[in-house]
């Protein structure tokens, strides 16, 4: 049976809250931050830290070390992030972040900057999103596991439509 290790919480200026367990596997671990927080996989974002080794006949062993971090905790930082973002570029909004698996979607809400978010052919809305991403990465410390899509004004879904009947002409 692998016992529980002390987990560490981190202070929110510098990831914001997570925790970290240690066990023999990766998978152990996951399942020790699961029971010690009552939440499901499907709630959690896990970065595997350090996968661990068996060692040479039990010498050398390395235990494996996971961070844990609840996935509204990872939506909220992001539209705290994008709404800072919008704050610098002196541009009003509302912002919705939500996140499905992986994914984290933003959507940007404005009474009359959609073009200036937006740019020419998204140009401004691709920089936007890659801004985002790199900053979502740095500041949740999960580095390219989470992947941030920002729409304004519907200005995707749009352009898909456009695209898919240019397509099919």
């Amino acid at each position: 049976m692998t016992r529980l290790q002390p987990h560490y919480e981190s202070s929110p200026n510098e990831r914001g809250p997570h925790v970290e367990f240690e066990a023999k596997t990766p998978d152990e671990a996951v399942e020790l931050a699961l029971l010690n927080l009552d939440m499901t996989r499907d709630e959690v974002v896990v970065t595997v830290l350090e996968k661990g080794s068996r060692g040479f006949l039990g010498l050398g062993a390395r235990r494996a070390r996971v961070r844990v971090e609840p996935k509204t905790q990872v939506a909220s930082t992001v539209r705290a992030l994008t709404s800072e973002v919008l704050r610098l570029m002196q541009v009003e909004g509302s912002v919705t972040a939500k996140q499905q698996g992986r994914n984290i979607s933003v959507r940007i809400k404005t009474e009359e900057t959609d073009g200036l978010l937006i740019g020419r052919k998204g140009e401004t809305l691709n920089a936007l999103q890659h801004l985002l991403s790199r900053m979502t990465a740095r500041q949740t410390g999960l580095g390219d596991q989470a992947r941030v899509m920002v729409d304004v004004a519907g200005y995707r879904s749009r352009r898909e439509a456009q695209l898919r009947r240019s397509a099919q002409d």
